[in-house]
């Protein structure tokens, strides 16, 4: 689905995976309560994922960029390090810096440039120098 959309799109896709879950999401579902632990599928599930892409026929216009959301420093964070080429992370202005700081060591633990082009609190930054040539940019 994601390579028909690509073209769909002439190439503007962006895969968004989400790491865990939300309150408001759980209430909007009428669920009466938070799941008992926090999946743990994203882990499994990135790696088949861009497996998967590169061996579309016909392949997508270009490499999708994947956008994590999340902010649990250990999982989710390591997840956008090694998987992601964006990152959405729910955080505030005073919270930002430190998971930036601990987005940056994971970067670099897993041998990704932590440079971001486009980092600001609260909002959608790019992750680590592309590792990939025809990165999407925002215009």
């Amino acid at each position: 689905m994601a390579r028909t959309v690509d073209h769909i799109s002439d190439g503007r896709l962006i895969l968004g995976i989400g790491s865990g879950w939300k309150e408001r999401t759980t209430t909007n579902m009428a669920t009466s309560s938070a799941p008992s632990h926090p999946p743990r599928r994203p882990g499994r599930a990135l790696p088949r994922i861009k497996s998967r892409l590169t061996k579309l026929n016909p392949a997508p216009t270009r490499d999708i960029p994947i956008l994590i959301g999340g902010k649990g420093p250990k999982k989710t964070l390591r997840l956008v390090a090694e998987h992601g080429d964006i990152w959405h992370g729910f955080t505030t202005v005073d919270s930002y810096p430190q998971a930036a700081e601990i987005l940056a060591d994971h970067c670099k633990a897993v041998g990704r440039d932590p440079t971001p082009s486009n980092a600001r609190p609260a909002s959608t930054r790019r992750v680590c120098s592309p590792m990939r040539k025809g990165w999407w940019r925002w215009a």
